[in-house]
């Protein structure tokens, strides 16, 4: 489910942001909701999108690159489980094997949003956001300021 947080600046901006944040919850459907229905008042052309995910859906990679292809400056920030899966992972070569593989997927996934057009950073909630955002290619964003 898409949880939208209207822009905006500030403290009280910042505990939406995180109010947000806490109602998160993982939901089954079988609805398909299109991005392509999203009206342009929510998203104005060329808006700078920030997309939070862990990464578990699928239609998530084709969701932002629609929105990519319809313009808009997409930022995805994938928290990453990959630290804590490492250290909840048996010992066993098998259940190693299978992390190794499966880290291997999520690999492959970040560097197909990559190639689609979408600036991705992966972020481990045991670092802090602001080194993760520290690597992100400031060459792209200065052109999204410029515009």
């Amino acid at each position: 489910m898409i949880d939208w947080v209207r822009p905006g600046s500030g403290r009280a901006h910042y505990e939406r942001i995180a109010d947000s944040l806490l109602r998160a919850d993982v939901v089954f459907t079988y609805v398909t909701k299109d991005l392509k229905l999203v009206p342009p008042r929510v998203l104005p052309p060329h808006a700078f999108v920030v997309a939070l995910t862990p990464l578990l859906d699928r239609r998530f990679t084709q969701a932002a690159v629609d929105l990519v292809g319809r313009g808009f400056d997409v930022l995805v920030l994938v928290v990453s489980p990959v630290a804590l899966m490492r250290a909840t992972v048996g010992a066993s070569a098998f259940d190693q094997l299978a992390c190794r593989l499966w880290t291997l997927e999520r690999r492959a996934r970040l560097d197909e949003m990559r190639r689609h057009g979408l600036s991705v950073i992966e972020w481990d909630p045991g670092e802090p956001l602001e080194a993760a955002i520290a690597g992100l290619d400031r060459r792209r964003h200065r052109a999204i300021v410029a515009r």
